[in-house]
């Protein structure tokens, strides 16, 4: 388990904020690294088209722990505003290599702290801000497959598609078609659920 902290005031030292994100569906994540206020280093990493934002934002804390051990840093600071992210760390029973891979590369010198998104806090805004110039990055540097959820999500959408298809070209049902001009997935399943 890894423990984090909530951040809520500027602090002297090395801190890297780490953001992930996702614009057209381009996926990426960024860190900025700061020493005393001062920036020192920022870098974007392009993920995989369609990934999850949790894998962006998890993936983002892995490069930090990576640019840590290679600069051999010690008494760290890593700010992300992924609670998620930082939630599946402290999880004894997480089960995905990359957590895993991560827990087991994070050393005693680094400290987690969790910031609320949006707060104008300037390294998490900047953070967020390089992990948007996704329109610029070429290069993928992390392939990952789409989640469960995502490829529900999509099998659902076009289970909606075809029906909504089907409802508009059926000869039958026009006079309740004035009323439910969309078919809906809640309105049918609610009592059932």
């Amino acid at each position: 388990m890894i423990n984090w902290k909530f951040y809520n005031q500027e602090i002297d030292g090395d801190i890297i904020f780490t953001d992930g994100s996702r614009f057209e569906n381009k996926v990426g994540c960024a860190f900025v690294h700061f020493r005393d206020g001062i920036e020192v280093e920022s870098r974007k990493i392009r993920l995989s088209d369609g990934a999850a934002v949790f894998i962006a934002e998890v993936v983002a804390i892995k490069e930090v722990v990576e640019y840590i051990q290679e600069k051999d840093m010690r008494n760290v600071r890593v700010i992300s505003d992924s609670r998620f992210a930082l939630m599946a760390l402290d999880s004894p029973t997480e089960n995905r290599r990359i957590i895993n891979s991560i827990k087991e590369r994070i050393k005693g010198n680094i400290v987690l702290y969790w910031v609320k998104a949006n707060q104008g806090i300037r390294g998490n805004e900047q953070a967020d801000t390089i992990a948007r110039e996704l329109k610029r990055h070429k290069g993928i540097e992390y392939f990952f497959s789409k989640s469960c959820l995502q490829i529900r999500k999509k099998g659902k959408l076009k289970i909606l598609k075809r029906w909504q298809e089907r409802w508009e070209s059926s000869r039958n049902g026009k006079w309740t078609r004035r009323f439910f001009v969309k078919v809906n997935f809640y309105k049918v399943m609610r009592n059932v659920l």
